[in-house]
């Protein structure tokens, strides 16, 4: 998951210096790769891992190329999942509706970043 990550984000940015008429590449992020960058530490996979690295290696490759680089950080989306896998945002988008504690602390905790 980390390197397909890594190397889909350098992809579109080379492309974009290739093309030369690219002003400005928004990248979207995610809050697990804000969260993530503040934690240290051994045993960090996944996503949040992947999404992290892939927008440092983005912001590297950005500055030693000359490409203006924005990051987007929306912390809930809503919409159809594009996979059929549960997806965890989920729990926290509806957990707004049905009173889950835990997750409405985690949603709170996201608005901090």
């Amino acid at each position: 998951m980390i390197k397909p990550a890594i190397k889909g984000v350098l992809n579109v940015l080379k492309a974009c210096g290739k093309a030369k008429t690219v002003k400005l590449v928004i990248l979207t992020s995610s809050a697990a790769a804000a969260t993530i960058n503040k934690l240290k530490g051994t045993g960090l996979v996944g996503y949040p891992v992947s999404k992290a690295l892939a927008e440092k290696a983005a912001w590297k490759f950005a500055e030693e190329s000359g490409i203006h680089l924005i990051t987007v950080i929306p912390t809930l989306m809503a919409g159809p999942s594009l996979t059929l896998e549960f997806p965890s945002s989920l729990g926290l988008k509806t957990s707004l509706i049905t009173g889950n504690a835990f997750l409405i602390n985690a949603l709170k905790g996201m608005q901090m970043l």
